[in-house]
């Protein structure tokens, strides 16, 4: 009986290596096939299993089934989607909406200059089909990394739970980039439906990863593109946006998702001016806002240094709120003599 076994499984095995063996593993219950097949295919070339027919027979067409009769889909449209032509490209992205079947080929495109913005109103107008693909391309690794950082811009429009949940998943991201995208996408998506949210323990939890880092990476992190999501950003606008430091606003939009928008506007508004009082301001606000637990590791990134008050205890939240706003015009117009400033110091002599 041993050396019958013995026998089986060495069949079985030789089965499975010489050709596709015609076996779909969902129908399988005996547990000693299971166990081989799956030891055995894991060493496969996805190339050299066949799929099965629903008729029972093997599958003469060696591609994956999603690609196989391209359900209904013009062969011609996939092969312009696949094209290295941006014209043939654009094109079919027109002719209609991209469906199910021609996601996995539009994807691609995203990181191709030529014709990312293109793809990415394709994919935006073709519906909730896209959320599962571009999650699993989005935390992907090996998905080339322009690909990667560009998905969030899709993923925005999507009001649903699926992309929110794809999205918080991307702030733990090891490129700066893509978690960046993905904490406007989800600023973006909460904008648009309030009933879909964030867990503070997942805003909270990025942005201890994000403060970790050194003073070297805090400062030297850029953004290698430059794309039409400047607008989702629930703290930066076009009075702060050339002096923001990128790692603080990442920051700030992950308080955000959280926490009240206008007022972490504001405060991170007044952290950039000169003026002594109102960065003052700014700062005892988050002071009395900002959880202890986040306050802690956040504040050396603030360069905190207003005079050290001893035992005074910082006055009660609503104090603080209502001196905020109070200041937030004032801030303004700091922002807006710094910005006149500058531009008046760059002028050549």
């Amino acid at each position: 009986a041993i050396r019958l076994h013995a026998g089986y499984v060495s069949s079985l095995e030789r089965g499975l290596r010489s050709r596709a063996i015609e076996l779909d593993l969902s129908e399988v219950h005996d547990g000693t096939t299971q166990s081989i097949m799956l030891r055995t295919m894991g060493a496969l070339e996805v190339s050299r299993i066949v799929p099965v027919t629903k008729g029972g027979g093997l599958s003469t067409n060696p591609r994956p089934r999603a690609e196989a009769g391209q359900a209904g889909e013009a062969p011609s449209r996939i092969d312009d989607i696949r094209s290295r032509d941006s014209s043939r490209v654009r094109r079919a992205l027109r002719e209609g909406p991209i469906t199910a079947t021609l996601v996995q080929a539009a994807i691609p495109l995203l990181g191709w200059d030529d014709v990312a913005r293109d793809a990415i109103e394709a994919l935006r107008k073709a519906g909730s089909v896209v959320i599962d693909p571009l999650i699993s391309a989005l935390l992907d690794p090996r998905e080339e990394f322009a690909v990667r950082r560009r998905i969030p811009l899709v993923l925005a429009t999507c009001k649903d739970a699926r992309a929110v949940e794809g999205l918080a998943h991307g702030l733990g991201d090891r490129r700066f980039e893509v978690r960046y995208r993905s904490g406007r996408a989800l600023s973006r998506i909460m904008e648009l439906d309030p009933a879909l949210r964030v867990a503070p323990s997942v805003a909270y939890g990025a942005v201890l990863r994000e403060v970790e880092a050194g003073a070297g990476v805090w400062e030297g992190r850029r953004l290698l593109d430059q794309l039409d999501d400047e607008a989702w950003s629930p703290v930066v606008d076009d009075v702060i946006r050339e002096r923001a430091n990128r790692s603080l606003e990442h920051v700030f939009t992950l308080l955000a998702l959280v926490l009240p928008r206008q007022p972490l506007r504001i405060a991170f508004r007044g952290l950039h001016v000169n003026d002594p009082h109102l960065r003052g301001t700014a700062l005892e606000y988050l002071e009395t806002a900002l959880p202890p637990e986040i306050r802690k590791p956040l504040w050396p990134h603030l360069e905190d240094n207003r005079p050290r008050r001893g035992g005074t205890a910082p006055r009660p939240q609503e104090e603080a709120l209502a001196e905020l706003f109070k200041s937030s015009d004032s801030i303004v117009i700091h922002l807006r003599e710094l910005e006149a400033k500058g531009k008046k110091d760059e002028a050549p002599r």
